[in-house]
């Protein structure tokens, strides 16, 4: 298993472009942080992926402005050999537009498998 908490960890993703299978899956702020930071909304906190191979969790409160994971999750989204199963994605997908909203990717999944 692999933490990508900085713009050079981002680049451990790129083993999952072109395989076949990726799972996805995000978790969120728990109440007790919206109460101590004062925050209306849950928020994305980290998102899970991984292959047969390999598991990573992404820091998306730490990389919320980071061009390179956008770029590398676009790939990864976009890669016709590689399917991303979630379940209940879309929803996840919605929310990383709004803590995240100079992130392309969630609008290219064009390889999602959302069950």
């Amino acid at each position: 298993m692999h933490w990508i908490g900085n713009q050079l960890d981002v680049y451990k993703l790129r083993q999952l472009i072109g395989q076949p299978l990726v799972g996805a899956d995000c978790e969120w702020k728990c109440d007790m942080a919206n109460v101590q930071y004062g925050s209306q909304s849950k928020g994305v906190a980290v998102m899970q992926l991984s292959s047969h191979k390999d598991a990573f969790i992404v820091d998306m409160i730490s990389l919320a402005r980071c061009k390179e994971l956008d770029q590398v999750m676009t790939e990864l989204f976009t890669c016709v050999n590689t399917v991303v199963v979630g379940f209940a994605f879309q929803g996840d997908l919605l929310e990383i537009k709004k803590r995240c909203p100079t992130f392309e990717f969630p609008t290219k999944c064009d390889n999602l498998m959302d069950l």
